[in-house]
């Protein structure tokens, strides 16, 4: 039965009768939510900003059964996925961080990339779920 989609959410309902060994499925579930996360961890590295590298690079995820996550620990991630006002300096004088050739007065606004949207709706999710899962559930 093919997989339903439910915003960020995948059910698969399984109906494969006289599987001899339960935790052979629960093993197939738990590879294709793998596969699914490994394929979207690499799109969204792909697309990411790319300016230091480090918003990139800090894609992991991890696997527990039928249930996996996908996180991001930069600090500044939600400045990219939804973007930001003007910034001013507060307590000193002019803004400084490492990327910056030298201390600023303020910087200017940015806008929002989403790119993290877009590689949710790259990744090929139904055709993952039909290598992985339904063609076992074939045999």
């Amino acid at each position: 039965m093919p997989p339903e989609e439910s915003g960020s959410m995948i059910t698969l309902n399984i109906e494969k009768p006289n599987i001899p060994d339960p935790s052979e499925a629960e093993a197939k579930v738990s590879e294709t939510v793998e596969r699914i996360l490994d394929t979207l961890a690499s799109i969204a590295e792909e697309i990411a900003p790319q300016k230091t590298g480090q918003l990139a690079a800090s894609h992991t995820y991890t696997v527990s059964g039928n249930t996996g996550e996908l996180t991001n620990t930069m600090d500044y991630l939600r400045y990219v996925l939804y973007g930001r006002g003007w910034v001013f300096p507060v307590v000193k004088k002019a803004l400084y961080w490492e990327e910056l050739d030298h201390p600023v007065a303020y910087a200017r606004p940015a806008e929002a990339n989403d790119y993290f949207s877009v590689a949710i709706e790259a990744t090929p999710v139904e055709s993952i779920v039909e290598e992985t899962f339904i063609d076992w559930l074939r045999d």
